[in-house]
């Protein structure tokens, strides 16, 4: 994974440390549960990371 954003990194990290994948024990959540960009940002980094893991 290269030329991401800060913000795509983090939301990256984030579905990360929420699907048990380690992160180099990074636990710290980036990205709130609440907030509003929550879920898409989700579903972006899971997509990403389905396109371009292989």
């Amino acid at each position: 994974m290269k030329n991401l954003t800060k913000n795509q990194a983090i939301c990256i990290e984030q579905f990360l440390i929420e699907n048990s994948i380690d992160t180099s024990k990074n636990k710290l959540n980036q990205v709130e549960f609440n907030h509003e960009f929550y879920k898409p940002a989700m579903e972006w980094a899971e997509d990403y990371i389905d396109k371009n893991s292989k």
